[in-house]
């Protein structure tokens, strides 16, 4: 009976423990890969980075749970942690017999394949700044072009994450910054992959569009 007894306790130890969270890490950046570690350690999860690529199936940041592996305090900790990354939400689904292999106390947390770096599309949309709606083209050759306003132009920089765009006031050079994030958004569709340049310098330009952030949603 004694020799049962440090079985046993080892046992409840391990079923005390919460799961591990298995990270598909092979998308991640050196800054994100620090970044997401940093996060979870603060939430105290037991993680474990694994060298692999999420499946192109996952569009949006996705965690993978075993049935017995309901712990919602656990989940909503994740769930910080994928926002503190700069995704909006975190889909949230039950193993099944076509997408896992992991077994009870182990999770997967996979985000997007497509998303892998900050990129500027070909077009970007004024966003969070009121009564303008404007669409910029950005062209190959390093200058914009307001699609709603042909005449109005200038030149544009990129140096990841940041942006800049340059206009010529008549009197000099105008410049605003801009820093780059991937994320997903809510839409009518349903999630969706987009990137957002938030505007880092006043917004009291005469030109109105640099007092905007600026946003691409990828449908």
């Amino acid at each position: 009976m004694k020799a049962l007894f440090p079985l046993l306790l080892a046992l409840l130890i391990a079923a005390c423990q919460s799961p591990v969270i298995h990270i598909y890490s092979r998308d991640l950046s050196q800054a994100q890969h620090a970044k997401i570690q940093a996060l979870l350690e603060i939430e105290k999860v037991r993680y474990q980075f694994t060298n692999l690529q999420s499946p192109e199936r996952y569009n949006q940041p996705s965690l993978l749970y075993h049935p017995q592996d309901s712990d919602q305090t656990l989940i909503s900790a994740v769930e910080r942690v994928v926002k503190g990354m700069g995704y909006e939400g975190l889909s949230i689904q039950v193993f099944s017999k076509d997408n896992h292999y992991y077994t009870q106390g182990n999770m997967g947390l996979y985000f997007p394949t497509k998303m892998r770096e900050v990129v500027v599309p070909d077009l970007l949309f004024t966003h969070e700044c009121a009564d303008i709606d404007m669409q910029i083209q950005m062209k190959h050759t390093g200058q914009w072009v307001a699609r709603n306003q042909t005449d109005l132009k200038g030149k544009w920089q990129y140096i990841e994450p940041y942006l800049t765009l340059l206009w010529f006031d008549g009197a000099g050079m105008v410049q605003q910054a801009y820093q780059g994030k991937t994320h997903t958004v809510t839409t009518k569709l349903g999630q969706r992959n987009a990137v957002t340049f938030s505007a880092l310098g006043h917004r009291s330009y005469p030109l109105p569009i640099l007092n905007c952030d600026l946003q691409a949603v990828f449908m």
